[in-house]
Parts: C-alpha cells; structure tokens; sequence
C-alpha cells in the first residue's frame, strides 16, 4: 500500500512541468513580433548628389508582409517617408540644400504585426553646389596656331575656392588637363599635328562642395602647317635697275597648295604683293635709291601657317630725273670734243651720222664757281655718233647735245645736275639728266 502512492505522486509531478513549460512559450493575443532592417542611399552606404539632384533612401530587411511607415531622419530632420508595398520601402529627397548630410538613420512606425524600429545602420549623403563654366582658346572661342606652336586652354566661371581638375578633349580625346588653383584653370596643347580640332569641350571633376558639370560652351581650334621659303630679286640676292624699270621679286618654297599673298616688303613699305598660286610681282616706279633688306611676309591659310622669308634681298635704282638738282651753268664751254677712231665725216665743218665700232673718249671740264668736275671716259666702241648727238657714255653720262649739228670744237653749253640720293655729279647738254 505505501509503494502505491508513491508513485501516484512521481506521476503528477511530471504532469504539472509539462503543463508549466508549455505555457512559456505561448503568445499571449494581441502580442507584435519584434523588427529589424538596414537602410541605404542610392544604393549603398554613402553618395554626393547636386543640389539640383535627388537621392534614394530605402529600406532592406522588413518581413515582406510588413506594412506602415519608415521615416528617414538626420538630425533629427525629416528628410522624406517611405510607405512599405511588399516589405519594401523607398523615398527621394527633395530640395536639398548644399551641404553634409552624415549619419542619417530611419525608424520604422510598426503595424499590428510587427514592432516599429530603428535602422541598425545609418548612412552618408553629401549635396554639393552645381557649377556652370566656360571655356576659351587663346583667350577667344576660336584660334589657328602653327604646329610648331601651343594653344592655352582656359576656364571661367568656377567658384574661387573649387577644386579638383578640369579635362579637356576634342572628339573623346584629351588635349590637356588644368587643376584648378583659386577656381583658374588653364592648360596648353602639346604636338598637335596640322588639322582642324573643333567642338571642344571641358569636364570639371567637382569636389566634395562643388559638383561637376561640362562647359556651357565649346571652341574650335585650327593647326596649321609650318611654312619656310625664300625670295630673290631679278633672279639673284641683289640687283641694279634705272628708275624707268622694274624689278621682279619672287618667293619659292612654299607648298604648291598653299593658298594668299606674299607681300614683298622694304623698311616697313611694300614694294609689291603677289596672289598665289603667282609666286612674283613686279616692283613700280621706285625712285633712285639704294633698298637695302627686302623681306617678304606670306599671309598664310587655313592649312598652311603664315611666315616671314627666311633672307633677304637688296635693290639699287639708279638713274630718273626726279632726283636729280640742276644748275645752269653760264659760260660753260667744251674747250675740245675729241673723237678717237669714231670715223667722223667732215661735210662743211659739221658732224654727220656714223657708226663707230673701235670706241672713243669724251673729255669735259668746268669751271664754275665753286665746282670742280672733269671727266675723260671711254665708250666700249659700241654707239652712233650721230648727227648733232653724242651717246651716252659707259658710266651714264650723257653727252648728247640737243638737235643742232655741231661742229668738232664748237663751243657748247652744259647743266651742272647732282642726284640728291646719291651726290654724283653729271654734266648734261640740253634741259634733261638721266642717271
């Protein structure tokens, strides 16, 4: 009878602690199930938007069947609220200042199955001021450089204290890279070859409070062929012409495709221009005188850079009466008109017209007051004695006398003329001087 009973007791003891642990883990009615969940920004733990921008704040985590609000704060700042669909939830900001927005953390509102919560994390935004800006080349929206020269590429616009780096490029390819040093930047182009590069731009990198952004605007440069050529004068490096003629300048060198002006130049004047494809032109009433470093200037095109002749020429004119200061000189006489083996015709004491091969010698002298000039030249036997005229001798001195015969020793009377260019003095029969 006693070992009856006490196993009646072991039996209710096991019964009474199954009921107590069953009842431990039963919900009461009503009860929520605790949450948890992560969030991010456009994706990931941390981003930078313009302030022309909007980021996305969403959440990951919620059971899928959750529902409510989630709530995105910084600060203590609202910054947008998401409505779950499915568990997912997801809100753009709006109208953000520039700025830093850390460590920004959303709350979820919970419903009647799940408890509202904080985000275990947080995340990062950075709102940076937008930027506009401008370019130039050589300072102006267009250039033409030679190949053998630098473009400046250039900014403006730019807050002063942005930095970072501006690219420049042309049809995806860098020309040249500036950083930015108190908002400037500029940088030059290097070994462009001969072409035309248009339509270039520039991308600002932005910085953590400025954003990045491409040029407003776009410039074109052109880069020229490098051109070297040389010139002459009447075919040589000097030449000598009378005042009544002119000279031919020429340049040669230049590609047979290039196209503009060559402009032949003395001392800052231009003596005569040629158009190409003609290479030359030709020199017009110039006056007597010695110009000395005759350069030419080739105007260049859009494929063929503009230069300067690499020598220079020199032109001496000589004779033209317009130069020349003539004295009347009274009294002025011949003491003898001497011809040697001129093979004169003596018909009643004048001369008469023969042709002379084997030269002759012309002497004149004068005594004016004050000048004193004499002159014995030989002719090289090539000339007319004419009637009533004597040619012109070797030197330029005109021994002509004017339409009257006259006689071997006649006395004749002469100008004294001086060229003002050149100080030679001359003895002329007659009203005229060419020299």
């Amino acid at each position: 009878m006693k070992r009856t009973l006490t196993v009646m007791v072991t039996a209710v003891a096991l019964v009474l602690t199954s009921v107590a642990t069953v009842t431990a883990v039963t919900t009461p009615a009503g009860a929520t199930t605790p949450t948890g969940f992560t969030i991010t920004v456009d994706g990931g733990a941390s981003t930078s938007i313009s302030a022309s921008a909007n980021a996305t704040l969403a959440t990951s985590g919620l059971p899928s069947d959750a529902t409510g609000t989630v709530e995105f704060d910084q600060g203590g700042s609202a910054l947008c609220t998401a409505t779950l669909t499915a568990g997912d939830g997801s809100c753009a900001t709006s109208g953000l200042s520039a700025g830093s927005y850390s460590t920004i953390t959303a709350t979820y509102s919970g419903d009647s199955s799940y408890d509202g919560s904080s985000s275990t994390n947080s995340v990062d935004l950075v709102v940076t001021t937008d930027t506009a800006f401008t370019i130039t080349v050589n300072g102006a929206s267009s250039d033409s450089i030679s190949a053998s020269a630098n473009a400046t590429l250039a900014t403006s616009g730019l807050p002063s204290d942005a930095t970072g780096t501006v690219a420049f490029d042309q049809g995806g390819s860098a020309l040249c890279t500036a950083t930015l040093t108190a908002g400037d930047g500029s940088c030059a182009t290097s070994g462009l070859s001969a072409g035309s590069y248009l339509t270039i731009t520039a991308t600002y990198s932005g910085d953590s409070a400025y954003t990045g952004s491409t040029s407003t605007n776009s410039v074109d440069l052109v880069v020229t062929t490098d051109t070297a050529f040389t010139i002459t004068v009447n075919g040589g490096g000097s030449a000598t012409i009378s005042a009544s003629t002119d000279a031919t300048l020429a340049a040669s060198g230049l590609n047979v495709r290039a196209t503009g002006t060559v402009e032949f130049d003395q001392a800052g004047s231009a003596l005569c221009t040629a158009t190409l494809p003609t290479t030359s032109c030709a020199t017009s009433g110039l006056t007597a005188g010695s110009y000395a470093g005759i350069t030419a200037i080739y105007s260049g095109d859009s494929d063929y850079t503009g230069s300067t002749s690499t020598n220079s020429v020199t032109l001496t004119v000589v004779g033209g009466g317009t130069s020349l200061v003539c004295t009347k000189v009274s009294g002025y006489v011949t003491k003898k008109i001497t011809f040697t083996n001129c093979g004169l015709n003596l018909k009643g004491g004048r001369i008469l017209g023969s042709l002379y091969l084997t030269g002759g010698t012309v002497t004149w002298a004068t005594s004016k007051t004050g000048l004193t000039y004499s002159s014995s030249v030989t002719s090289p036997g090539q000339g007319s004695c004419g009637a009533g005229r004597v040619e012109k001798d070797v030197t330029g001195l005109v021994t002509a006398t004017d339409d009257t015969f006259v006689s071997v020793g006649d006395d004749v009377s002469f100008r004294v003329c001086e060229n003002s260019v050149t100080g030679v003095v001359k003895l002329v029969h007659g009203t005229t001087a060419s020299f």
